[in-house]
């Protein structure tokens, strides 16, 4: 049993934590039921030009603060400096935003163009003015993390969370289609900006520091890039798909990767945070960082994967039960995504070892190499249709892990064999439920003695495996359970 002694100094940030925790999960259970309802109301290209919007909103605000908010979150200056630094971050955010929607708005009917739907000026123009709301309020809100003002942060988001609900539904029912997808979102954005204002006990003054911006740029700008570079296979997708297939299949697709990342969410965006934090403490630990790294890698990969190999089985019951017949053939999309991305996880425990151990330089360098690697084969899949682009995009995912595996032996002192004899059961589930998934399909049965087979099989192979894993699941159950005195 693992003791952990927290003095009084860390309540703080024990407390901190809990919030936090709290606004992710409140998000992520919130989210989805709004999802859910709306893809019953509206259709795939509903979904497709929606994403065009987002996809151009979303790059312009990885620019937009141009990672000014983590400075201001690290700083540890003293009372003045910080009050200059707030204003230097609130009033180039908001001459920068101005900017920057104006060219969107400028750029609108291009952008429009460049995807192939003229519809989608309109909703670009609309939903531009999320990049002001962000840019008046990103230092409120990096104020309210740098003094761990979660338990506000968590009604804020949940409030906003929760409004797209109360708008976007009923304008769906009442017939506006696209515009009840954009309202809830542009709702969303007003009332986060409006409850960071009136919570935030700051306000600006009209001063402003060159030197001192010009020093937070030279450090933030690398923030930038790398987020940058990430985003860069994500502009593609909307890109590509809308050009070369159709934006019904960028609803498809678009959809899926929402959905997985919801339920993925869901499920670990509490956890990585935490695994992070704790392997950052023992990271000179060289026998403790081991252990830990594949104790945290069996933990995630497991539950990953009965997540992924259970929405793979059941993708048709579930197609059936959210969507409308509008979305016809959107399980196979997302049945594969789920089944495909689930072995993500199988890497993700050690991106949190490297960035612990400080290696950030490697991770974006790898992140560089991937980019490059995958923008001429995501070209060559877009002419080949939807599945032929989403099995392409996924498979691609997996050129990451050579690096991670190759560095691990440095850094962790874990060889590939070891990470593979850590998950071997895993993999062999993953098989077998696979397998015997795709069995009973073939024999083409009822469809009702088709969903009982998979059923059966899928329930007898879980309760297989957690047979055979049954010690390292109650070494696991104790560990998650350790007492922590306070």
């Amino acid at each position: 049993m693992i003791v952990i002694n927290i003095d009084s100094s860390n309540k703080n940030i024990i407390k901190a934590s809990v919030w936090s925790f709290a606004a992710e999960i409140a998000a992520k259970t919130v989210s989805p039921l709004v999802f859910l309802v709306m893809t019953r109301l509206l259709s795939p290209e509903d979904f497709g030009v929606v994403a065009i919007a987002t996809t151009v909103i979303g790059l312009v605000n990885i620019v937009n603060d141009l990672g000014i908010s983590k400075i201001i979150i690290h700083d540890d200056s003293d009372e003045i400096r910080r009050c200059r630094l707030n204003n230097v971050a609130f009033w180039f955010n908001l001459i920068f935003g101005i900017i920057l929607n104006a060219v969107v708005i400028f750029y609108a009917d291009e952008i429009a163009i460049l995807y192939g739907n003229v519809e989608a000026k309109n909703i670009i123009i609309a939903m531009s003015m999320q990049i002001i709301l962000f840019s008046i309020s990103s230092v409120q809100n990096a104020n309210k993390r740098k003094t761990l003002e979660f338990k506000s942060l968590f009604f804020i988001r949940f409030i906003a969370t929760c409004l797209p609900a109360l708008i976007s539904i009923p304008f769906a029912f009442m017939g506006f289609g696209i515009w009840a997808l954009i309202s809830g979102q542009i709702a969303n954005s007003l009332a986060n900006t409006s409850m960071l204002w009136l919570t935030s006990g700051w306000r600006p003054s009209l001063s402003f520091d060159f030197n001192l911006l010009r020093s937070v740029l030279s450090k933030s700008i690398w923030s930038t890039l790398e987020s940058l570079i990430v985003y860069v296979p994500v502009v593609l997708d909307t890109y590509l798909i809308t050009k070369n297939i159709s934006f019904h299949a960028l609803g498809l697709y678009s959809t899926s990767r929402s959905l997985f990342t919801v339920v993925s969410s869901l499920c670990f965006a509490p956890i990585f945070p935490v695994l992070f934090s704790a392997l950052s403490l023992i990271r000179n630990d060289c026998l403790r960082f081991k252990q830990s790294i594949l104790v945290a890698q069996k933990l995630v990969f497991t539950a990953s994967i009965i997540i992924g190999t259970g929405v793979f089985v059941f993708r048709k019951p579930i197609e059936l039960l959210v969507f409308n017949i509008k979305w016809q053939g959107v399980s196979e999309v997302f049945g594969i995504i789920f089944l495909m991305l689930s072995l993500e996880n199988f890497s993700s425990v050690l991106v949190e070892g490297y960035r612990a151990k400080g290696k950030f330089r490697l991770l974006a360098l790898n992140q560089g190499i991937y980019v490059v690697i995958t923008i001429p084969l995501l070209y060559y899949a877009a002419s080949y249709g939807l599945m032929t682009y989403v099995w392409i995009r996924i498979l691609s995912l997996f050129l990451l892990y050579p690096c991670y595996l190759i560095y691990s032996k440095k850094n962790f002192l874990i060889t590939v064999n070891e990470y593979l004899i850590n998950t071997r059961n895993v993999w062999l589930f993953m098989a077998a439920v696979v397998i015997a998934s795709i069995t009973i399909e073939y024999l083409k049965l009822d469809t009702a003695i088709e969903y009982t087979s998979k059923l059966i099989a899928y329930t007898i192979l879980l309760l297989g495996f957690m047979s055979v894993e049954r010690a390292k699941i109650i070494y696991l159950r104790n560990l998650i359970c350790k007492k922590v005195n306070i």
